[in-house]
């Protein structure tokens, strides 16, 4: 089961994964056709309903769809891969086509904090302990630099010093 995610910015199940420079995405019954400059590829069946996303590509590679499979290169987990990535549109869990920001894409102010405290976690991870929120990441540092996106903060990178920290990120 994907992790749900729902803010202004995103509504989509994760994983996700990108979808590269293409032409356009026709329907060709029963499948979703991708055209690229290099041919024609299957990205999906039309009817999402049936299975997840990954089983449903699964039942394309042992069928013979007409055309070879779309390759799939980018899978994000997290809302901040999909931040830090210079991709603009993403296929989720569920087939569902999403475009990241699009017109009202907006600067987002990072703060950094420093990582007072760390704890390992049973499953390998990090527990990243600051003046006033915790961080799990997989990755250890000296300092975390997040945004806030409402009432949450969404860790993007864990960092040594602060040489090259971001003062802004578009979203």
């Amino acid at each position: 089961m994907g992790l749900t995610c729902k803010t202004r910015m995103l509504n989509a199940n994760f994983p996700m994964y990108s979808l590269r420079g293409y032409i356009e995405i026709i329907e060709e019954p029963p499948y979703r056709v991708v055209t690229t400059k290099y041919g024609k590829y299957v990205l999906d069946f039309i009817d999402t309903s049936e299975g997840t996303f990954a089983s449903r590509r699964l039942e394309l590679l042992i069928s013979d769809p007409g055309y070879p499979l779309y390759q799939l290169k980018e899978r994000f987990d997290g809302i901040a891969q999909i931040i830090n990535s210079n991709r603009r549109e993403f296929i989720d869990s569920n087939g569902k086509i999403v475009k990241k920001g699009g017109d009202n894409r907006t600067y987002r102010k990072c703060c950094h904090d420093r990582v007072l405290h760390y704890e390992v976690a049973h499953n390998g991870k990090y527990r990243l302990f600051t003046k006033d929120q915790m961080f799990v990441s997989s990755l250890l540092g000296n300092y975390v630099e997040y945004i806030e996106l409402g009432h949450s903060s969404i860790l993007l990178n864990v960092m040594d010093d602060l040489e090259n920290k971001r003062h802004r990120v578009l979203i």
